[in-house]
């Protein structure tokens, strides 16, 4: 997965370029410089917005934050240029959360964006541009962002005004479109031409037989099956041992989407012989099943000629039959899906398409690779940098695209961005460590909420920490990511120092992680043992997941932990056990119903695995918001097992299945749950068994309205959210998608041979590399 400590580094070292960038900006006088004017956040009127400081990266005196967080909120800036014209309205924006956060745009009261996006930036303290080009008029104009998505809208740096339109970093590519003629010479195009992945065009002779793997891949096309699951970016793609194929086939698409249509059933123990002709019997049963007729004899009748079970299936009767099955408008109303990505040398993907186009050009689709943070589930894929591209055709009659690139894949073909190791020394990191050194509590835990306390050294009596175990002593804790955050800190001092006290900190602080966690491999909440909640297996707040993602990345010795004897072999291994032990923990504690796997609560027994109660107002229950970040840490698990796969399938399904569609949450006002398009919301506690919704005052009495708790919890607590949805969305389309490459369709100019387009939502991952 992606180094959490490269993603910090890679942060602190562009936040503090664009800090200093900007403030040089801050000066400038006239729209008409290329740099622009910027107008900050201060600057700003508008209504639900308040301006803070307590996220860092912003300039000027503060950012704004919505407040409520709802749709309407909106900021507007007084804007002058010199000269009427094109510019660019780029606003400077942070957004931590899972979601996009769209914003309508005006310029002088004329909408000029009804939804630009600002999708999530990884943090909220990372601050990145949305931008979209407008018409000034010479003089005085507005400027007005309004948040339009049911989270209302992001937080907001600082709007960036300049002259002409700016080119994107990720404008449409150009590259050479070759004739496939022009490269047959090729050893590359020679090998797969004579396999038939890639010819210059195909005929068929009308009474030339059908064969199994054409006839899948006709049927396929005509009905738009994929061997796509729901969750494609989850499921494991079909394989079965009789089809006489190999896994590492071409292609072994068009069997696994008709294995996942399920048409496959019709052969015999699905016994495929992919070269072997299909009988006009075999075309029958799947006709029949693929339209649910109710007799075979109904099917035949789509068959031209005189049946004869045993005879062959033909490629002039299946012309008949798509013709047949077109005229009584028998075929769904579907697009044009990627059908496969494949890797044919590290400089070579083709892309697969379950449709013939004669005019598809290689801009209709885009390869791309994810450059995202997988915390903030965002893939942010990036073009490739295409070199060459050809068109042709396979020999199951679909077209593919070839695509050379600049860049290399590697065996699995991925494509890693390398990044330094390096640690760039920062006095204001050396100054936290030495502070730290003396809030360390002699377990080696720190406690939370204290960051702000922390910017000086303990004074030797107060307490240094908020809580108390039952003799008095004083706890560290992993709630709201404590301990974690300092180790880190202190490991990054070490690397730019060399001094052995931060190296003494960071193992001390790896031994009370270690006392953390029970034999069973969850991990508590705080350590020395205090009693209650506390002492239970803790998701709440992505307690233990966050000490997962930390044992993860100084496993793989990334960050500090890089190219230092920080940490040893032996430590590593054992790192690599927790974490194996904490695999099994939360496989074992996914709550099951009936037989079916939902998802997980925000404590857990750590001997039983079963839910358990935290605070008075949270019961033992499903809860949406802390099963995210398990299902997104299991998700990126290097080895997919059945076991992973199927906990991850199954607590995607229950999310999906109890979600709320056109509704948003606002606690402030009743109904509390409002009717809004195209929003979705969870609630967070779902009860066990009838995934009825709790809400519970500090009374502790299980209500299931609202309404009926006290307005202090009411509107003291999140009971409800959109936490699931991006995670459901990521399981559909690019599952875990970091160092993945994919392709994705960007245009829909062309149509086939029965009318379709191009689906332009689709995007596939490379799955395969058939590199010889």
């Amino acid at each position: 997965m992606i180094s959490k400590f490269k993603q910090r580094f890679a942060t602190t070292a562009i936040v503090g370029a664009v800090v200093v960038l900007l403030l040089s900006l801050a000066f400038s006088v006239s729209a008409d410089e290329t740099e622009g004017d910027i107008y900050h956040a201060e600057e700003a009127w508008g209504e639900m917005f308040i301006v803070e400081d307590d996220h860092q990266g912003y300039i000027g005196d503060g950012y704004i934050r919505f407040d409520p967080n709802v749709p309407g909120g909106f900021a507007e800036w007084n804007v002058y240029v010199d000269t009427a014209g094109e510019y660019t309205l780029a606003i400077y924006y942070a957004h931590g959360g899972g979601l996009d956060r769209p914003g309508e745009i005006k310029v002088n009261g004329e909408v000029v964006e009804e939804s630009l996006a600002f999708l999530p930036t990884g943090a909220w303290n990372v601050w990145e541009p949305s931008s979209t080009v407008a018409y000034l008029e010479q003089g005085l104009n507005t400027v007005r962002f309004t948040g339009v998505g049911p989270e209302g809208g992001p937080n907001l740096d600082h709007l960036r005004i300049t002259q002409g339109q700016q080119e994107d970093e990720d404008d449409e590519p150009t590259y050479d479109i070759t004739p496939l003629s022009d490269r047959m010479n090729e050893a590359l195009f020679q090998q797969w031409n004579e396999e038939g992945l890639i010819l210059e065009e195909l005929s068929f002779n009308n009474n030339e037989p059908v064969k199994q793997i054409e006839f899948f891949s006709f049927i396929n096309s005509l009905f738009g099956f994929t061997n796509d699951g729901e969750l494609q970016g989850v499921s494991q793609k079909a394989f079965n041992e009789n089809w006489e194929l190999a896994e590492d086939d071409w292609y072994i698409y068009a069997v696994q989407a008709a294995h996942e249509a399920g048409y496959l059933s019709v052969f015999d123990s699905e016994k495929i012989q992919p070269d072997k002709p299909i009988t006009m019997n075999e075309a029958a049963q799947v006709i029949q099943y693929v339209l649910e007729l109710d007799s075979l004899d109904e099917a035949k009748e789509y068959l031209e000629g005189r049946f004869i079970p045993n005879r062959p299936f033909t490629h002039g009767g299946a012309e008949s039959l798509a013709e047949q099955l077109t005229e009584n408008d028998l075929l769904p109303a579907n697009s044009v899906q990627i059908a496969s990505v494949d890797a044919l040398n590290e400089n070579t993907i083709a892309v697969t398409l379950n449709g013939f186009f004669e005019d598809i050009s290689p801009y209709d689709i885009r390869v791309s690779n994810a450059t995202g943070s997988w915390s903030s589930l965002n893939e942010s894929l990036s073009s490739l940098t295409v070199t060459e591209a050809s068109v042709g055709v396979n020999r199951l009659g679909y077209s593919v695209i070839i695509y050379d690139i600049e860049e290399a894949l590697d065996e699995n073909g991925q494509y890693r961005v390398e990044e330094s190791d390096e640690i760039e020394f920062d006095q204001s990191t050396v100054d936290a460590a030495e502070n730290l050194l003396t809030w360390q509590l002699e377990h080696g835990g720190w406690t939370k909420n204290f960051p702000h306390i922390y910017q000086r050294p303990w004074d030797g009596e107060e307490p240094r920490s908020e809580w108390k175990g039952r003799n008095g002593e004083p706890l560290g804790t992993i709630d709201n990511d404590a301990t974690v955050n300092e180790i880190v800190t202190m490991a990054e001092a070490y690397a730019m120092t060399g001094d052995e006290r931060f190296k003494d900190s960071v193992l001390l602080g790896f031994d009370f992680l270690e006392n953390l966690q029970y034999p069973t491999g969850g991990f508590a909440q705080v350590y020395p043992s205090r009693g209650g909640y506390s002492d239970f297996v803790t998701f709440n707040d992505y307690a233990m997941t966050n000490v997962l993602e930390f044992y993860d990345d100084v496993a793989a010795r990334q960050g500090p932990f890089a190219n230092t004897d920080l940490i040893s072999d032996e430590l590593v291994a054992e790192i690599e056990d927790k974490i194996a032990l904490g695999l099994d923990y939360i496989l074992n504690a996914q709550i099951e119903v009936d037989g079916v796997l939902t998802a997980w609560g925000q404590q857990h027994d750590p001997v039983t695995y079963e839910p358990r109660h935290g605070r008075s107002y949270e019961h033992p229950s499903i809860a949406s918001d802390e099963s995210v970040p398990v299902i997104a840490w299991l998700m990126s698990r290097p080895e997919q097992t059945d076991e992973i796969r199927l906990a991850v399938e199954s607590a995607i399904n229950y999310l999906d299945s109890v979600r709320l569609d056109d509704t948003r949450f606002d606690n402030r006002v009743e109904p509390y749950f409002i009717e809004h398009p195209g929003a979705t919301v969870w609630y967070r506690f779902y009860e066990i068994g009838t995934n009825n919704p709790i809400f519970s005052g500090r009374d502790g009495v299980i209500r299931y309205d609202i309404s009926e708790i006290e307005e202090e919890r009411r509107t003291g607590y999140s009971w409800a959210g959109t936490w699931p949805q991006r995670i459901i969305e990521v399981a559909k389309s690019t599952g875990y998608f970091v160092d993945n490459v994919y392709a994705t369709v960007v245009s829909d100019n062309v149509v086939d041979e029965y009318e379709r387009t191009l689906d332009t939502d689709a995007i596939k991952k490379l799955s395969s590399t058939l590199m010889k």
